[in-house]
């Protein structure tokens, strides 16, 4: 069997085993995808995501930053590459060697992290009210009492840091991270 009909037949298989990830009616808990980033444990949402894969290779952008590391092809498609660590200012705890894609405003965008743990149902009980005092609160929705940091993506997705040097504010953004309103 060849690389590509073994490609097709694993995405039959997912697709006919695909599933919605259930939710309680009133939120009393969400699905995050727990990963490691840096030294730090973070969990992405469930509801964002679109698929993780091994780093593909990284073309920079000039004038893009430590942060947003450049473009990637990614299933035939041109995704803008966010570094998580550097995000996050988290020092580095390993080789980044995943990619997460998740949904951002007008496409996917690929977060770059070291490792992908598992699928982990997250209470409201065990958050913590107050974040520590280390803690990137620009980016991080809340903290568990086992120190995963929860992060919102909208907030992550739309920062200042993400845009690239010298250009004009929408104009500057790659595909996946323009708002949907601002298609200059």
């Amino acid at each position: 069997m060849s690389t590509d009909q073994e490609q097709l037949l694993l995405q039959r298989r997912a697709a006919r085993h695909a599933r919605p990830l259930p939710e309680t009616e009133d939120g009393e808990w969400r699905w995050y995808l727990e990963c490691s980033a840096g030294r730090l444990r973070v969990g992405l949402p469930a509801r964002r995501l679109v698929g993780v894969s091994r780093l593909p290779p990284i073309t920079p952008m000039p004038g893009s930053g430590s942060v947003l590391r450049g473009v990637a092809q990614v299933r035939g498609k041109l995704v803008a590459v966010v570094d998580v660590a550097a995000l996050l200012d988290a020092a580095l705890g390993g080789v980044s060697s995943l990619l997460v894609l998740v949904e951002g405003p007008r496409g996917p965008v690929g977060l770059q992290i070291e490792t992908s743990e598992r699928l982990r149902q997250v209470f409201a009980n065990q958050m913590c009210r107050h974040l520590p005092e280390e803690t990137d609160r620009d980016f991080v929705r809340a903290v568990t009492h086992d120190r995963m940091h929860l992060i919102d993506l909208d907030r992550l997705l739309d920062s200042p840091r993400l845009r690239v040097a010298g250009a004009a504010h929408q104009a500057g953004r790659p595909e996946g991270l323009q708002s949907p309103g601002n298609k200059s």
